[in-house]
């Protein structure tokens, strides 16, 4: 397990790190700043920053400049024992954050034992680590519960010893960025991978099979998830164990969500819907299959199912869907398709959530209001003289779904973003 085993054993967890060595080898500029507010080290700025808000880097950070956990030589480090939820920004700002010799680590952020969500965005800057076996960013939960998340955008990592980045038990997303190593680009244990652009290299002679990125599993077949299809070249990713012979960009799924497990009946139709770029989920690292759909979503996922058709016309009647808007097109689509005819001869509602029983009807719409095989429904709580009588007869003959129950399909129940995306993969991927 590379150095992970040993660097986490040794590490102590605290509240937070702030900065405590003594007045000769500390920063004389500032370090770091929050708004108006300058800190003399990154330390101190990441032990009080609040969810919504942004570090910006003033100079160039050396890890000696920063205080280290226990036991462990790192460069600027950010350790939470709290178990709120938190998201904020790291603005390199055209600067460097360098390891010391000694240290193991250019960045670590590693969060302790209590359960709470980070979603940490990095950009615009260089991270650099020159000590022996050193990482250039070392991310790793120690509970998996904690659920963090990096995103790095337009970043520049470099080790000159070992990984450019190691990732455990964490989500890593990587946009316009450049990730180099010696043995590996980047390393990743029991950990989701989103790749969406970016230059991945390895300098050192002993790569073997793993290219410049390897993953290893080490607890379940379920815990480690690549999203396909996202590096173009094949020969720059492998995975190890040995038993995944092939590229994994054809054969591991596209799951990087910490809010899905695989248990879940949605798990799949979420991998094809985010492969077929229906949704991308509500943030990088949640799908919330539980929340409801509104009619604006319905509109914009059957309209990517369909593969994004212009509509012939953008006259719209409705006064609340505003010209421009993400949603636009795929409402005059629905719209001219007779799919929907909005709430009201001048409304959309387009956050208004959707019903079962008007989501049926939209795919039963969609595909030319076809005759079900069957008159009769086996579900009591719904009418001949409803409208989505026969949309639901045709999606259970169809497969989309059997009802809430035997006898019981919900047709005023919220449909959640689980059902749907569960409904248009039952409809469309055989397809």
């Amino acid at each position: 397990m590379k150095q992970f085993i040993k660097k986490t054993a040794a590490a102590a967890i605290a509240s937070c790190i702030v900065c405590g060595a003594s007045a000769a080898v500390c920063a004389i500029e500032p370090a770091a700043s929050i708004g108006s507010v300058t800190y003399d080290s990154l330390n101190a700025a990441l032990c009080v920053v609040k969810s919504g808000q942004t570090i910006v880097l003033q100079s160039d950070v050396l890890g000696k400049n920063e205080t280290h956990p226990v036991g462990v030589h790192t460069g600027a480090a950010y350790i939470s024992n709290d178990s709120t939820d938190l998201s904020f920004t790291l603005d390199l700002h055209g600067h460097t954050i360098s390891s010391d010799a000694e240290a193991q680590v250019g960045l670590l952020i590693q969060t302790g034992e209590q359960a709470g969500a980070r979603e940490i965005t990095i950009q615009n800057g260089t991270i650099r680590a020159t000590g022996e076996d050193a990482a250039g960013l070392e991310i790793a939960d120690q509970n998996t519960s904690t659920n963090t998340s990096v995103i790095l955008n337009n970043v520049t990592i470099q080790a000159e010893q070992d990984a450019g980045v190691q990732c455990f038990s964490s989500a890593l997303h990587v946009d316009s960025s450049k990730i180099q190593g010696v043995s590996d680009a980047i390393y990743a244990e029991d950990a989701a991978i989103s790749l969406k652009s970016g230059v991945f290299a390895v300098t050192g002679t002993d790569v073997g099979v793993d290219g410049a990125i390897a993953a290893y599993q080490t607890q379940t077949d379920d815990t480690l998830v690549w999203k396909p299809d996202t590096v173009s070249t094949k020969q720059a990713m492998a995975v190890s164990p040995s038993d995944w012979q092939t590229n994994p960009a054809a054969n591991i799924t596209a799951m990087y969500f910490t809010d899905i497990k695989t248990e879940d009946y949605f798990y799949q139709p979420v991998i094809w819907a985010v492969q077929n770029n229906i949704t991308a989920g509500t943030t990088m690292s949640t799908f919330s299959p539980a929340n409801g759909c509104t009619r604006a979503q319905n509109a914009a996922f059957l309209w990517r199912a369909a593969g994004c058709p212009e509509p012939k016309d953008t006259k719209l009647p409705f006064t609340d869907v505003p010209a421009g808007s993400w949603f636009e097109k795929a409402v005059c689509w629905a719209y001219e398709q007779g799919i929907t005819a909005g709430t009201t001869k001048t409304t959309f509602s387009p956050d208004t959530t959707c019903t079962r029983g008007q989501v049926v009807t939209f795919l039963w719409r969609m595909h030319g209001s076809p005759e079900p095989n069957s008159t009769k429904s086996p579900f009591t709580d719904i009418k001949n003289s409803d409208y989505f009588y026969k949309a639901s007869l045709w999606a259970q003959e169809q497969g989309i779904t059997a009802g809430t129950s035997k006898t019981a399909f919900s047709p005023n129940m919220t449909c959640t973003r689980g059902q749907i995306v569960t409904f248009l993969y039952r409809d469309m991927a055989e397809e």
